[in-house]
């Protein structure tokens, strides 16, 4: 906790000098709840609902892309909705991470835009300078044994020195155009990003004793489980990790996800913890979101009420239906095993039979389908695209006659939609 309020602390001049240069932004608010996150590490806690209410407040302070084009600003208040969330659970470590890593995109905002660039991102000079203030800032939360108002206020003025202060990376020359991204680029980001999270997610919060099925703790730490994957699913297929040139794809996504979910109405007895945190937190957090209750169709992923309802019929005595929940959550998709064989094989993306009938020019009409939105025929036979589980599947499968043929990420060239 202390070591996201300290990045917090160590970024928040930047947002002050982006909030003076724009005229805009609320820098008396962003302190306000930086205040409310050390004080909350003093001792004086902050209840659930108090954290959605700051962490909702930084929301309206947020710079969005559109209009600003500062990124530095945008990472300091990740960093300080991180910090937030810190005070919300004591599984903190992956909120704690996401506060560094926001330091990393603060001064290298396209590292994670160019899978290509990745391995010359250490070598640059101001993430190694970074690398260094983030190590210092560790050793010095490391050597505090007791965090009271006189520590608290020391460390807090060590970080507003020079040598810890964020450092913002020169203004990248202007774009010709809007910067778009492959399906497979978009597919290997989430993946890059969705490692991270469950590598750092180790603590297994369900199995603990104190966390009673039930509670309003346990209703918070379950809905925040299946928001982290949910959320990294709505930011790729929104654009905001890297706007996808197949916009076609995207709202077809987006309506076949609300579809399925729409096609389960059965509403859980859940009594009124859950429901209570989840309509509270779609409603507070809602830049994740695309829904305002938990029982509207969702269009990113399965919601919350349908993963419940497919664990209750799998009918598995010893299991819960909300483990069917933590499966999902935590899920490799087999997607991933299938792309580490053919990188180990070297083969390529596609195999040289789905590679000629991909390069074959086609018409392809729109069915209305959610889950096979195009068909055409091909010397009488029945050609059919389905609409996968992207961003956790390949984007698209070709299916001829009932029989799949194989799954491809982007729409060919020689393909035409009518």
């Amino acid at each position: 906790m202390a070591l996201a309020a300290a990045m917090a602390e160590r970024w928040l001049p930047v947002y002050e000098a982006f909030s003076t240069r724009e005229d805009w932004g609320d820098l008396a608010n962003m302190r306000r709840s930086l205040e409310a996150v050390w004080n909350h590490l003093r001792g004086r806690s902050l209840s659930p609902r108090d954290v959605a209410r700051y962490v909702a407040q930084v929301e309206d302070s947020t710079p969005h892309m559109d209009d600003f084009d500062d990124i530095a600003a945008l990472a300091a208040c990740v960093m300080l909705s991180e910090a937030l969330e810190c005070c919300g659970t004591a599984d903190n470590v992956v909120p704690a991470m996401q506060a560094i890593i926001s330091g990393f995109e603060a001064v290298a905002p396209d590292w994670e835009m160019d899978p290509n660039e990745r391995p010359r991102l250490w070598g640059q000079i101001r993430v190694q300078r970074e690398i260094k203030k983030q190590l210092k800032l560790i050793e010095l939360i490391e050597a505090i044994t007791h965090f009271d108002d006189a520590t608290i206020q020391a460390l807090r003025q060590i970080l507003r020195s020079k040598e810890y202060i964020g450092e913002v990376a020169p203004a990248a020359k202007a774009a010709k155009g809007q910067v778009t991204i492959t399906n497979q680029m978009a597919f290997e980001q989430y993946r890059a990003i969705l490692e991270l999270d469950l590598k750092s997610n180790q603590n297994k919060w369900w199995e603990k004793e104190e966390n009673e099925p039930g509670s309003y703790p346990w209703a918070l730490m379950l809905f925040t489980t299946w928001m982290g994957r949910y959320s990294r699913r709505h930011n790729i297929i929104n654009g905001s990790y890297g706007q996808m040139a197949d916009v076609t794809a995207q709202q077809a996504l987006v309506a076949r996800q609300r579809w399925l979910d729409g096609a389960e109405p059965t509403i859980p007895d859940w009594g009124s913890e859950l429901p209570e945190v989840m309509n509270m937190s779609l409603q507070n957090v809602h830049d994740y979101f695309d829904v305002t209750a938990f029982d509207q169709p969702h269009g990113f992923g399965p919601s919350l009420r349908r993963l419940w309802i497919e664990g209750q019929r799998l009918n598995q005595p010893a299991l819960e239906p909300w483990h069917h929940i933590i499966a999902w959550a935590h899920h490799r998709p087999a997607a991933w095993k299938v792309e580490d064989q053919r990188k180990k094989k070297g083969l390529a993306h596609t195999t040289p039979t789905l590679g000629a009938l991909l390069a074959r020019e086609l018409s392809w009409d729109t069915t209305g389908a959610p889950e096979y939105p195009w068909a055409t025929e091909v010397e009488g036979e029945c050609w059919q695209i389905r609409l996968n589980d992207f961003p956790d599947d390949f984007m698209y499968s070709l299916v001829i006659e009932g029989t799949e043929v194989g799954d491809f990420h982007d729409w060919p060239e020689t393909w035409r939609q009518r």
